[in-house]
């Protein structure tokens, strides 16, 4: 096996709260006040619902996808639900130990990103200042195809111009990498930093 491209997703991955604690206390307070018996079912109809599907491949806008979840909640003002908006992503970012493992690969690796995101996803990469280490930046809200689809996968193998087993993919959900694997890509399912440097150690990748 040689690997010639690292290849991230990002939520979950490269971005996450940095505090989890105090991220699934707030989300815990949010998910009462909404009238959902938990978070997990309130992310799952943020993320699980009509909106999301349709934003992720390029058919809505991440601010329309809000304004149409929210409103029936009762968040009608655009004040109202930017406020919202910045309290449920508050804490969350790029993890030092993340950007010292991306720092260490960067220059040796192509380094990419297979991302389903909206069309805020460049916008926060250059934020957080991480844009800078990937290329080609491949997000699902561009390319009109979400992971786990294979076109996805397809598209992705395409635009790095390598083979399926050139590629180490590192993503946080399972029904992505059984894909992917199907596909003869090299996976990792991300649990955490610690356990993804010992097993790109392993092979010797980092």
């Amino acid at each position: 096996m040689t690997i010639t491209t690292i290849l991230f997703d990002v939520g979950g991955v490269l971005i996450r709260p940095l505090n989890q604690a105090a991220a699934d206390r707030r989300h815990d307070k949010f998910a009462a006040l909404l009238g959902y018996e938990d978070r997990g079912a309130m992310f799952y109809r943020f993320f699980g619902g009509p909106e999301w599907m349709a934003a992720r491949i390029g058919e809505m806008t991440w601010d329309a996808m809000w304004q149409q979840i929210l409103i029936e909640h009762g968040l009608a003002e655009r004040e109202a639900r930017d406020q919202f908006m910045a309290e449920i992503f508050a804490g969350e970012g790029v993890a030092d130990e993340m950007r010292a493992v991306v720092e260490r690969l960067h220059g040796r690796y192509q380094l990419a990103i297979l991302s389903n995101a909206a069309d805020t996803l460049e916008n926060t990469l250059q934020r957080l200042d991480i844009d800078r280490y990937f290329d080609p930046i491949i997000n699902s809200h561009r390319i009109g195809a979400a992971k786990p689809d294979e076109e996805a996968f397809a598209i992705t193998l395409e635009q790095l111009g390598v083979q399926p087993n050139e590629v180490y993919f590192i993503d946080d959900r399972e029904v992505n990498t059984t894909t992917a694997e199907a596909m003869g890509i090299n996976c990792h399912i991300f649990t955490d930093v610690p356990t993804l440097a010992a097993d790109l150690t392993r092979l010797e990748i980092l």
